[in-house]
């Protein structure tokens, strides 16, 4: 297995406010993945923005460049299902090289 960086931020449609609940949810979600190594999440509340730092384990042999981005949307896709009001969506995505 090979660990691999991804940064991206994802906004609340609309720039309302998100509540310390919802970021636990989604912070538990991501945690919960058996993909994703670590979860690093930063929030501007008010604003509705969440910053987003993950480790993600890829198996070796395969290309983790197509297959990492992959596996980070399924996850955030998952973690951002159910919010009540408005919707969060990605907005950023950036693959960073192997760092492990």
């Amino acid at each position: 297995m090979s660990i691999h960086g991804v940064e991206l931020t994802a906004q609340r449609v609309g720039g309302s406010p998100i509540t310390e609940a919802e970021v636990d949810r989604i912070f538990a979600s991501l945690s919960s993945n058996i993909a994703i190594h670590t979860v690093d999440i930063a929030s501007d509340l008010n604003v509705g923005t969440l910053s987003f730092m993950l480790s993600v384990e890829c198996p070796n042999g395969l290309d983790a460049e197509s297959l990492v981005p992959g596996i980070v949307d399924d996850a955030l896709e998952r973690a951002l299902e159910g919010q009540s009001g408005a919707e969060i969506q990605q907005h950023a995505l950036t693959f960073t090289p192997a760092f492990c």
